[in-house]
Protein backbone atom coordinates (compact mmCIF):
# COMPACT_ATOMS: atom_id res chain seq x y z
CA UNK A 1 0.00 0.00 0.00
CA UNK A 2 2.85 2.32 1.10
CA UNK A 3 4.68 1.54 -2.22
CA UNK A 4 1.25 2.25 -4.66
CA UNK A 5 0.90 5.75 -2.41
CA UNK A 6 4.61 7.24 -2.93
CA UNK A 7 4.23 5.65 -6.62
CA UNK A 8 0.86 7.71 -7.15
CA UNK A 9 2.91 10.93 -5.38
CA UNK A 10 5.58 10.42 -7.72
CA UNK A 11 3.01 10.60 -11.12
CA UNK A 12 1.10 13.82 -9.66
CA UNK A 13 4.75 15.32 -9.04
CA UNK A 14 6.00 14.89 -12.95
CA UNK A 15 2.56 15.71 -14.30
CA UNK A 16 2.92 18.73 -12.24
CA UNK A 17 6.10 19.66 -13.51
CA UNK A 18 4.87 18.72 -17.17
CA UNK A 19 2.33 21.33 -16.92
CA UNK A 20 4.67 23.50 -15.58
CA UNK A 21 7.59 22.51 -18.41
CA UNK A 22 7.20 25.65 -20.75
CA UNK A 23 7.94 28.08 -18.64
CA UNK A 24 11.57 25.67 -17.75
CA UNK A 25 13.99 27.44 -20.48
CA UNK A 26 13.67 30.64 -19.05
CA UNK A 27 17.23 32.01 -17.92
CA UNK A 28 17.52 33.60 -14.21
CA UNK A 29 18.05 37.21 -14.39
CA UNK A 30 21.14 39.30 -13.74
CA UNK A 31 22.71 40.07 -10.76
CA UNK A 32 21.51 43.49 -9.89
CA UNK A 33 17.81 42.02 -10.27
CA UNK A 34 17.89 40.20 -7.29
CA UNK A 35 14.63 39.38 -5.36
CA UNK A 36 14.61 36.63 -2.87
CA UNK A 37 11.28 35.11 -1.71
CA UNK A 38 11.10 33.91 1.93
CA UNK A 39 8.04 31.41 1.90
CA UNK A 40 5.37 32.34 4.42
CA UNK A 41 2.87 29.61 4.51
CA UNK A 42 -0.02 28.31 7.09
CA UNK A 43 0.02 25.33 5.33
CA UNK A 44 3.79 25.27 6.16
CA UNK A 45 4.28 26.83 9.26
CA UNK A 46 6.97 28.77 8.22
CA UNK A 47 8.14 31.67 10.14
CA UNK A 48 8.08 35.39 8.86
CA UNK A 49 10.90 37.93 8.10
CA UNK A 50 8.92 40.49 9.44
CA UNK A 51 8.27 38.61 12.70
CA UNK A 52 11.27 39.83 15.18
CA UNK A 53 10.42 37.81 18.02
CA UNK A 54 12.73 34.72 18.57
CA UNK A 55 11.30 32.35 16.04
CA UNK A 56 11.51 35.29 13.48
CA UNK A 57 13.09 35.53 10.54
CA UNK A 58 14.15 39.53 10.50
CA UNK A 59 17.93 38.85 10.97
CA UNK A 60 18.11 36.48 8.06
CA UNK A 61 16.11 39.45 6.19
CA UNK A 62 18.79 42.08 7.02
CA UNK A 63 21.59 39.67 6.29
CA UNK A 64 20.23 39.30 2.59
CA UNK A 65 19.16 42.70 2.41
CA UNK A 66 22.74 44.12 3.52
CA UNK A 67 24.12 42.15 0.29
CA UNK A 68 21.97 44.12 -2.13
CA UNK A 69 18.98 42.03 -2.54
CA UNK A 70 15.43 42.90 -2.01
CA UNK A 71 12.64 40.44 0.21
CA UNK A 72 9.39 39.91 -0.03
CA UNK A 73 7.07 36.87 1.39
CA UNK A 74 5.49 34.50 -0.97
CA UNK A 75 3.60 31.16 -0.93
CA UNK A 76 3.91 27.96 -2.78
CA UNK A 77 0.16 27.48 -3.63
CA UNK A 78 0.44 30.52 -6.19
CA UNK A 79 2.64 30.63 -9.17
CA UNK A 80 6.05 32.41 -8.10
CA UNK A 81 7.19 35.58 -9.51
CA UNK A 82 8.92 36.00 -12.20
CA UNK A 83 11.32 38.18 -10.12
CA UNK A 84 12.05 35.93 -8.00
CA UNK A 85 15.72 34.56 -8.09
CA UNK A 86 16.25 32.92 -4.31
CA UNK A 87 13.56 31.04 -2.36
CA UNK A 88 14.35 30.57 1.70
CA UNK A 89 12.06 28.43 3.47
CA UNK A 90 13.29 27.70 6.93
CA UNK A 91 11.33 25.75 9.18
CA UNK A 92 8.38 24.28 7.99
CA UNK A 93 6.46 22.31 10.44
CA UNK A 94 4.49 20.22 7.51
CA UNK A 95 5.49 18.56 4.48
CA UNK A 96 5.08 20.21 0.83
CA UNK A 97 2.69 19.60 -1.20
CA UNK A 98 3.15 17.76 -4.84
CA UNK A 99 1.68 21.33 -6.19
CA UNK A 100 4.36 23.07 -4.21
CA UNK A 101 7.07 20.46 -4.75
CA UNK A 102 6.34 20.47 -8.76
CA UNK A 103 6.16 24.83 -8.41
CA UNK A 104 9.51 24.90 -6.86
CA UNK A 105 11.32 22.41 -8.24
CA UNK A 106 10.67 24.15 -11.92
CA UNK A 107 11.77 27.24 -10.28
CA UNK A 108 15.05 25.39 -9.82
CA UNK A 109 15.19 24.51 -13.10
CA UNK A 110 15.12 27.62 -14.52
CA UNK A 111 18.64 28.17 -12.95
CA UNK A 112 17.56 29.46 -9.46
CA UNK A 113 18.73 29.06 -6.13
CA UNK A 114 16.98 27.81 -2.80
CA UNK A 115 17.85 27.82 0.94
CA UNK A 116 16.01 24.95 2.58
CA UNK A 117 16.49 24.19 6.84
CA UNK A 118 14.34 21.46 7.91
CA UNK A 119 14.13 20.16 11.28
CA UNK A 120 14.43 16.52 12.64
CA UNK A 121 10.79 14.63 12.21
CA UNK A 122 8.84 15.07 15.28
CA UNK A 123 11.44 17.17 17.00
CA UNK A 124 9.16 20.42 18.37
CA UNK A 125 6.47 19.11 17.10
CA UNK A 126 7.27 19.53 13.53
CA UNK A 127 5.69 16.82 10.98
CA UNK A 128 7.87 17.90 8.20
CA UNK A 129 9.44 16.57 4.86
CA UNK A 130 10.79 12.89 5.07
CA UNK A 131 13.86 11.45 3.00
CA UNK A 132 11.57 9.59 0.77
CA UNK A 133 9.41 12.67 -0.26
CA UNK A 134 9.63 13.98 -3.53
CA UNK A 135 11.54 17.08 -3.45
CA UNK A 136 14.56 15.08 -0.72
CA UNK A 137 14.25 12.16 -3.54
CA UNK A 138 15.24 15.15 -6.58
CA UNK A 139 17.67 16.72 -4.25
CA UNK A 140 19.41 13.66 -3.69
CA UNK A 141 19.30 12.70 -7.18
CA UNK A 142 20.18 15.27 -8.68
CA UNK A 143 22.64 17.38 -6.56
CA UNK A 144 24.22 14.46 -4.18
CA UNK A 145 22.24 15.59 -0.69
CA UNK A 146 20.62 12.94 0.96
CA UNK A 147 19.06 13.81 3.92
CA UNK A 148 18.30 11.29 6.29
CA UNK A 149 15.15 10.79 9.08
CA UNK A 150 17.55 11.39 11.68
CA UNK A 151 17.82 13.60 14.98
CA UNK A 152 22.01 14.07 15.55
CA UNK A 153 21.86 13.14 19.27
CA UNK A 154 24.73 13.20 21.64
CA UNK A 155 26.20 10.74 24.16
CA UNK A 156 24.78 12.64 26.94
CA UNK A 157 21.39 13.86 25.39
CA UNK A 158 18.39 12.27 27.47
CA UNK A 159 14.89 12.08 26.38
CA UNK A 160 13.69 15.45 28.56
CA UNK A 161 16.60 17.63 27.03
CA UNK A 162 15.83 16.45 23.30
CA UNK A 163 11.90 16.82 24.00
CA UNK A 164 12.43 20.53 25.00
CA UNK A 165 13.63 22.96 22.26
CA UNK A 166 16.13 24.92 24.54
CA UNK A 167 17.88 22.03 26.29
CA UNK A 168 18.28 20.06 22.28
CA UNK A 169 21.28 22.28 21.85
CA UNK A 170 24.89 21.05 20.57
CA UNK A 171 27.86 22.36 18.32
CA UNK A 172 28.42 21.46 14.99
CA UNK A 173 32.04 22.38 13.04
CA UNK A 174 33.07 23.22 9.48
CA UNK A 175 33.69 20.69 7.59
CA UNK A 176 37.60 19.30 6.19
CA UNK A 177 36.30 20.18 2.26
CA UNK A 178 37.24 23.61 1.29
CA UNK A 179 34.78 25.82 -0.03
CA UNK A 180 34.55 29.71 -0.10
CA UNK A 181 31.14 29.58 2.55
CA UNK A 182 32.80 28.00 5.24
CA UNK A 183 36.76 29.37 4.54
CA UNK A 184 36.75 31.68 8.11
CA UNK A 185 35.11 28.78 10.29
CA UNK A 186 37.90 26.50 9.06
CA UNK A 187 40.81 28.75 9.54
CA UNK A 188 39.39 29.76 13.13
CA UNK A 189 37.65 26.82 13.73
CA UNK A 190 34.66 28.56 15.35
CA UNK A 191 31.81 26.16 16.27
CA UNK A 192 28.06 26.69 14.69
CA UNK A 193 25.53 26.06 17.68
CA UNK A 194 22.42 23.59 16.47
CA UNK A 195 19.38 23.33 18.59
CA UNK A 196 18.23 19.68 17.45
CA UNK A 197 19.53 18.62 13.47
CA UNK A 198 18.91 16.04 11.40
CA UNK A 199 21.97 14.03 9.26
CA UNK A 200 22.39 14.00 5.74
CA UNK A 201 24.85 12.11 3.59
CA UNK A 202 27.01 14.27 0.69
CA UNK A 203 27.73 12.91 -2.67
CA UNK A 204 30.23 15.26 -4.32
CA UNK A 205 29.84 14.32 -7.71
CA UNK A 206 27.03 13.48 -10.11
CA UNK A 207 26.77 13.52 -13.32
CA UNK A 208 26.00 17.44 -13.34
CA UNK A 209 26.24 18.17 -9.99
CA UNK A 210 29.04 19.06 -7.63
CA UNK A 211 27.83 18.93 -3.67
CA UNK A 212 30.36 20.16 -0.60
CA UNK A 213 29.82 19.39 3.37
CA UNK A 214 29.88 22.20 5.42
CA UNK A 215 28.83 21.48 8.96
CA UNK A 216 29.81 17.58 10.69
CA UNK A 217 29.39 17.19 14.36
CA UNK A 218 32.01 15.06 15.82
CA UNK A 219 30.82 12.53 18.76
CA UNK A 220 26.99 12.41 18.06
CA UNK A 221 25.16 9.85 15.89
CA UNK A 222 21.69 9.70 13.83
CA UNK A 223 18.97 8.58 16.17
CA UNK A 224 16.38 6.38 13.75
CA UNK A 225 14.14 5.40 16.25
CA UNK A 226 10.39 7.28 17.58
CA UNK A 227 12.02 9.12 20.44
CA UNK A 228 9.29 11.55 19.99
CA UNK A 229 6.49 9.31 20.15
CA UNK A 230 4.15 10.59 22.63
CA UNK A 231 2.57 7.09 23.14
CA UNK A 232 5.93 4.78 23.50
CA UNK A 233 8.67 6.90 22.35
CA UNK A 234 11.82 4.58 21.78
CA UNK A 235 14.80 4.80 23.92
CA UNK A 236 17.98 7.02 22.93
CA UNK A 237 20.52 4.35 22.91
CA UNK A 238 22.76 3.56 19.49
CA UNK A 239 20.92 1.06 17.06
CA UNK A 240 24.17 -0.02 14.48
CA UNK A 241 21.73 -1.89 12.22
CA UNK A 242 19.58 1.29 11.62
CA UNK A 243 21.37 4.47 13.45
CA UNK A 244 24.06 6.70 11.68
CA UNK A 245 27.06 7.04 13.42
CA UNK A 246 30.43 8.52 12.83
CA UNK A 247 31.17 11.67 11.75
CA UNK A 248 27.54 13.28 10.62
CA UNK A 249 27.12 16.18 8.06
CA UNK A 250 24.19 18.57 9.31
CA UNK A 251 24.48 21.03 6.31
CA UNK A 252 26.01 20.84 2.36
CA UNK A 253 25.67 23.27 -0.51
CA UNK A 254 25.15 22.19 -4.42
CA UNK A 255 25.20 23.39 -7.34
CA UNK A 256 23.86 21.53 -10.84
CA UNK A 257 25.64 22.72 -13.94
CA UNK A 258 23.11 21.63 -16.72
CA UNK A 259 20.82 24.38 -15.15
CA UNK A 260 23.13 26.45 -13.26
CA UNK A 261 21.13 26.40 -10.29
CA UNK A 262 22.21 26.13 -6.52
CA UNK A 263 20.85 24.93 -3.26
CA UNK A 264 22.30 25.26 0.19
CA UNK A 265 20.39 22.20 2.82
CA UNK A 266 20.64 22.45 6.90
CA UNK A 267 19.04 19.84 8.34
CA UNK A 268 18.63 22.59 11.52
CA UNK A 269 16.19 25.73 10.89
CA UNK A 270 17.02 27.30 14.26
CA UNK A 271 20.69 27.85 13.42
CA UNK A 272 19.02 30.64 11.13
CA UNK A 273 16.53 32.01 13.68
CA UNK A 274 16.45 35.23 15.40
CA UNK A 275 16.23 34.21 18.76
CA UNK A 276 18.67 31.07 18.61
CA UNK A 277 21.65 31.05 16.17
CA UNK A 278 21.13 34.93 15.01
CA UNK A 279 20.36 36.04 18.30
CA UNK A 280 22.39 39.30 18.96
CA UNK A 281 24.03 40.25 22.44
CA UNK A 282 21.56 41.95 24.58
CA UNK A 283 22.78 45.75 24.56
CA UNK A 284 25.47 45.78 21.78
CA UNK A 285 24.04 44.18 19.15
CA UNK A 286 26.47 41.75 18.45
CA UNK A 287 26.17 38.41 16.97
CA UNK A 288 25.95 35.90 20.31
CA UNK A 289 26.92 32.95 18.02
CA UNK A 290 29.61 34.72 15.63
CA UNK A 291 30.09 30.94 13.54
CA UNK A 292 25.96 31.07 12.92
CA UNK A 293 26.03 34.61 11.96
CA UNK A 294 29.41 34.24 9.49
CA UNK A 295 27.52 30.93 7.87
CA UNK A 296 24.48 32.97 7.12
CA UNK A 297 26.18 35.83 5.58
CA UNK A 298 28.52 33.62 3.50
CA UNK A 299 25.49 31.07 2.28
CA UNK A 300 23.70 34.38 1.04
CA UNK A 301 26.45 36.07 -0.59
CA UNK A 302 26.92 32.75 -2.64
CA UNK A 303 23.40 32.40 -3.70
CA UNK A 304 23.34 35.61 -4.66
CA UNK A 305 26.08 34.23 -7.39
CA UNK A 306 28.23 37.41 -5.72
CA UNK A 307 32.29 37.06 -6.50
CA UNK A 308 33.89 36.14 -3.55
CA UNK A 309 36.35 39.29 -3.19
CA UNK A 310 32.71 41.15 -2.84
CA UNK A 311 31.67 39.01 0.36
CA UNK A 312 31.67 40.62 3.52
CA UNK A 313 35.25 41.09 5.33
CA UNK A 314 35.75 39.60 9.17
CA UNK A 315 33.76 41.85 11.83
CA UNK A 316 36.33 44.20 13.11
CA UNK A 317 36.72 44.29 17.06
CA UNK A 318 37.94 40.33 17.37
CA UNK A 319 41.06 38.64 17.79
CA UNK A 320 41.99 36.95 14.47
CA UNK A 321 44.55 35.26 15.10
CA UNK A 322 44.25 31.07 13.75
CA UNK A 323 46.55 28.98 15.96
CA UNK A 324 48.47 27.79 12.65
CA UNK A 325 52.25 28.25 13.21
CA UNK A 326 52.32 31.26 11.22
CA UNK A 327 53.12 34.88 11.98
CA UNK A 328 50.66 37.01 9.36
CA UNK A 329 48.27 37.93 11.54
CA UNK A 330 50.04 38.92 14.67
CA UNK A 331 50.27 42.62 14.71
CA UNK A 332 53.74 44.51 14.10
CA UNK A 333 53.45 46.89 17.10
CA UNK A 334 53.38 43.72 19.84
CA UNK A 335 56.79 44.08 21.16
CA UNK A 336 59.43 41.23 19.74
CA UNK A 337 61.91 39.70 22.75
CA UNK A 338 65.10 38.64 20.91
CA UNK A 339 67.45 35.64 22.25
CA UNK A 340 70.82 34.98 21.34
CA UNK A 341 71.23 32.30 18.81
CA UNK A 342 73.82 29.41 19.46
CA UNK A 343 72.60 28.17 22.92
CA UNK A 344 71.17 25.82 21.53
CA UNK A 345 72.52 22.50 19.63
CA UNK A 346 69.85 21.99 17.75
CA UNK A 347 68.39 25.42 15.56
CA UNK A 348 65.11 24.05 15.31
CA UNK A 349 64.57 24.58 19.11
CA UNK A 350 66.73 27.75 19.62
CA UNK A 351 64.60 30.65 19.83
CA UNK A 352 65.31 33.76 18.43
CA UNK A 353 62.55 36.00 18.92
CA UNK A 354 59.13 35.59 21.21
CA UNK A 355 55.78 37.82 21.19
CA UNK A 356 53.34 37.50 23.67
CA UNK A 357 49.75 39.21 24.28
CA UNK A 358 46.81 38.37 25.78
CA UNK A 359 43.04 39.35 25.71
CA UNK A 360 39.63 39.05 27.70
CA UNK A 361 39.58 35.28 26.94
CA UNK A 362 43.33 33.55 26.31
CA UNK A 363 47.28 34.27 26.00
CA UNK A 364 49.11 33.75 22.70
CA UNK A 365 52.26 33.01 22.16
CA UNK A 366 54.74 33.23 18.85
CA UNK A 367 57.90 31.72 18.96
CA UNK A 368 60.50 32.19 16.05
CA UNK A 369 63.49 29.44 16.17
CA UNK A 370 66.63 29.49 14.22
CA UNK A 371 65.61 26.83 11.92
CA UNK A 372 62.01 25.18 11.24
CA UNK A 373 60.21 24.11 14.38
CA UNK A 374 59.97 20.12 15.07
CA UNK A 375 56.69 19.14 14.80
CA UNK A 376 57.81 17.32 18.58
CA UNK A 377 57.90 20.27 20.04
CA UNK A 378 57.41 21.08 23.44
CA UNK A 379 57.13 24.01 25.24
CA UNK A 380 56.79 24.76 28.96
CA UNK A 381 55.61 27.79 29.85
CA UNK A 382 56.01 29.26 33.53
CA UNK A 383 54.07 31.95 35.06
CA UNK A 384 54.03 34.81 37.96
CA UNK A 385 50.53 35.61 38.32
CA UNK A 386 51.03 37.03 42.02
CA UNK A 387 53.77 39.71 40.94
CA UNK A 388 56.14 38.51 43.24
CA UNK A 389 59.15 37.37 40.96
CA UNK A 390 58.80 33.62 41.01
CA UNK A 391 57.05 31.24 39.11
CA UNK A 392 53.87 29.57 40.58
CA UNK A 393 51.83 28.26 37.60
CA UNK A 394 53.43 25.73 34.88
CA UNK A 395 51.91 24.73 31.93
CA UNK A 396 53.67 22.31 29.84
CA UNK A 397 52.30 21.94 26.31
CA UNK A 398 52.90 19.69 22.90
CA UNK A 399 51.39 19.40 19.51
CA UNK A 400 48.99 16.69 21.18
CA UNK A 401 48.15 17.87 24.42
CA UNK A 402 48.44 20.30 27.38
CA UNK A 403 48.69 20.06 30.71
CA UNK A 404 48.92 22.27 33.43
CA UNK A 405 51.38 20.66 36.03
CA UNK A 406 49.93 20.82 39.57
CA UNK A 407 50.78 18.95 43.23
CA UNK A 408 47.54 16.39 42.38
CA UNK A 409 49.80 15.72 38.60
CA UNK A 410 48.79 16.84 35.28
CA UNK A 411 45.76 18.07 34.10
CA UNK A 412 44.97 18.54 31.17
CA UNK A 413 44.15 21.75 29.15
CA UNK A 414 41.51 21.03 26.49
CA UNK A 415 41.30 24.44 24.97
CA UNK A 416 44.31 25.34 24.77
CA UNK A 417 46.41 25.12 21.54
CA UNK A 418 49.60 24.51 20.36
CA UNK A 419 51.03 24.55 16.39
CA UNK A 420 54.37 24.03 14.70
CA UNK A 421 54.81 25.72 11.22
CA UNK A 422 57.56 28.58 10.22
CA UNK A 423 56.94 29.26 14.11
CA UNK A 424 55.46 28.16 17.00
CA UNK A 425 52.42 29.46 17.80
CA UNK A 426 50.00 28.69 21.17
CA UNK A 427 47.30 29.72 22.68
CA UNK A 428 46.41 28.98 26.41
CA UNK A 429 42.87 29.65 28.34
CA UNK A 430 43.58 32.55 31.01
CA UNK A 431 41.61 30.09 33.05
CA UNK A 432 44.49 28.03 32.85
CA UNK A 433 47.34 30.93 33.37
CA UNK A 434 45.16 33.47 35.87
CA UNK A 435 43.52 36.86 34.37
CA UNK A 436 47.27 38.64 34.85
CA UNK A 437 50.42 37.14 34.91
CA UNK A 438 53.89 37.71 33.68
CA UNK A 439 55.85 35.49 31.95
CA UNK A 440 58.72 34.36 33.88
CA UNK A 441 60.26 30.67 32.04
CA UNK A 442 59.85 29.49 28.59
CA UNK A 443 61.60 26.25 27.55
CA UNK A 444 61.42 24.19 24.51
CA UNK A 445 62.10 20.46 24.96
CA UNK A 446 61.96 17.61 22.33
CA UNK A 447 59.64 15.25 24.37
CA UNK A 448 57.85 15.39 27.47
CA UNK A 449 60.72 13.62 29.71
CA UNK A 450 63.79 15.33 29.18
CA UNK A 451 65.87 18.58 29.53
CA UNK A 452 65.34 21.70 28.32
CA UNK A 453 67.06 22.42 25.11
CA UNK A 454 66.74 26.34 25.03
CA UNK A 455 65.36 28.90 28.10
CA UNK A 456 64.93 32.51 26.77
CA UNK A 457 67.00 34.21 29.11
CA UNK A 458 64.29 37.31 29.25
CA UNK A 459 61.07 36.47 29.32
CA UNK A 460 58.91 38.91 26.92
CA UNK A 461 55.95 41.64 28.26
CA UNK A 462 52.40 40.09 27.86
CA UNK A 463 51.09 43.12 26.00
CA UNK A 464 47.52 43.51 25.87
CA UNK A 465 45.23 42.52 22.92
CA UNK A 466 42.63 44.92 20.89
CA UNK A 467 39.43 42.49 21.26
CA UNK A 468 37.89 39.62 22.43
CA UNK A 469 38.52 35.73 20.54
CA UNK A 470 35.62 34.96 18.12
CA UNK A 471 35.01 31.93 19.82
CA UNK A 472 35.24 31.62 23.56
CA UNK A 473 34.65 27.65 23.99
CA UNK A 474 36.70 25.50 21.91
CA UNK A 475 36.18 22.13 23.84
CA UNK A 476 35.94 19.24 21.84
CA UNK A 477 33.01 17.76 23.42
CA UNK A 478 30.91 17.68 26.81
CA UNK A 479 28.01 18.13 28.27
CA UNK A 480 27.04 22.42 27.57
CA UNK A 481 25.07 24.65 29.87
CA UNK A 482 23.27 27.89 28.09
CA UNK A 483 22.75 30.95 30.41
CA UNK A 484 19.03 30.96 30.24
CA UNK A 485 17.86 34.81 31.80
CA UNK A 486 16.18 37.91 30.92
CA UNK A 487 18.88 39.88 32.34
CA UNK A 488 22.14 38.32 33.40
CA UNK A 489 23.53 35.74 35.53
CA UNK A 490 25.97 35.98 37.46
CA UNK A 491 29.52 33.00 37.71
CA UNK A 492 30.17 32.42 41.16
CA UNK A 493 33.90 30.97 42.83
CA UNK A 494 31.23 28.43 44.91
CA UNK A 495 28.14 27.13 44.71
CA UNK A 496 26.61 29.67 46.99
CA UNK A 497 25.54 33.41 46.75
CA UNK A 498 27.81 34.08 49.35
CA UNK A 499 30.56 33.11 47.04
CA UNK A 500 32.09 35.67 45.45
CA UNK A 501 31.07 36.92 41.72
CA UNK A 502 33.54 35.94 39.04
CA UNK A 503 31.71 38.12 35.89
CA UNK A 504 28.63 38.22 34.83
CA UNK A 505 27.03 36.39 31.74
CA UNK A 506 24.22 37.42 29.14
CA UNK A 507 21.37 35.40 28.07
CA UNK A 508 22.78 32.32 25.57
CA UNK A 509 25.98 32.22 26.39
CA UNK A 510 27.49 28.58 26.25
CA UNK A 511 29.70 26.99 28.84
CA UNK A 512 31.00 23.46 29.47
CA UNK A 513 29.13 21.77 32.43
CA UNK A 514 31.55 19.81 34.39
CA UNK A 515 30.37 19.21 37.46
CA UNK A 516 27.43 19.92 40.11
CA UNK A 517 27.10 19.82 43.77
CA UNK A 518 25.43 17.21 45.44
CA UNK A 519 21.55 18.97 45.59
CA UNK A 520 22.39 19.45 42.36
CA UNK A 521 20.75 23.22 42.15
CA UNK A 522 24.46 24.61 41.23
CA UNK A 523 26.28 23.61 38.51
CA UNK A 524 30.30 23.64 38.21
CA UNK A 525 31.02 25.61 34.49
CA UNK A 526 33.91 26.49 32.33
CA UNK A 527 34.84 28.93 29.67
CA UNK A 528 38.11 30.11 28.75
CA UNK A 529 38.09 32.79 31.27
CA UNK A 530 36.79 30.69 34.87
CA UNK A 531 35.66 27.75 36.77
CA UNK A 532 32.55 28.76 38.46
CA UNK A 533 29.14 28.09 39.47
CA UNK A 534 26.10 29.54 38.70
CA UNK A 535 22.66 28.25 39.83
CA UNK A 536 20.57 25.56 37.89
CA UNK A 537 17.51 27.82 37.51
CA UNK A 538 19.78 30.37 35.12
CA UNK A 539 20.98 27.39 32.63
CA UNK A 540 19.63 25.30 30.25
CA UNK A 541 21.25 21.83 30.08
CA UNK A 542 21.44 19.50 26.78
CA UNK A 543 22.52 16.94 29.90
CA UNK A 544 20.79 15.45 32.75
CA UNK A 545 22.00 17.68 35.35
CA UNK A 546 22.45 14.65 38.53
CA UNK A 547 24.36 12.81 35.61
CA UNK A 548 27.14 15.23 35.97
CA UNK A 549 29.74 14.41 38.57
CA UNK A 550 29.47 15.52 42.32
CA UNK A 551 32.25 18.26 42.75
CA UNK A 552 33.31 19.45 46.30
CA UNK A 553 32.36 23.03 47.22
CA UNK A 554 35.90 25.02 47.00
Amino acid sequence: MYARKHLIRRCLLLLMLLSLWPALPGQAQSSDEWLVAFVLDDALGTPSIGRLGPGGLSQLQTVFESLGAETINITLDQPIPAQVHVIVIVGPRKSLSVPATARLWAFIQRGNHVLLALDPLGHNGTSTDRSNSGLLRLFASDYGILVQDTFVTEPWFTATTTGRLENSFSLAYPDVVRHPVIDPLMTYNLPVEIWGARSMRVEPLGPHSTATPLLVTRAAYGETGKIFDKKTPAPLEVNLDADSVGLLNVAALAENSATGSRIVVLGDAEMLLNGFGLAMVPGNQEPAHLGNYLLAQRIAAWLLDLPVQDWPGLPTGYTWVAVDGKSDEWAAKLRNVEDPTGDSALPAYDMTEVRAFQNQDYLYLLLQTDAAPDAAVHLRLGLDTNNDGRTDKTLFAGIDQVFAMTPVGRIPVSDAKVAAGDYIEARFPLRSTGLEMQISELCLFDDSEGNPLDCLESPPPVMAGDGPSPSILNFSDGPMASVFTNSAANMRSGPAQTFPRLETLTDGTLLLATGRNEAGDWVQVENARYTGWIAAFLLNLNADVMALPVVESP
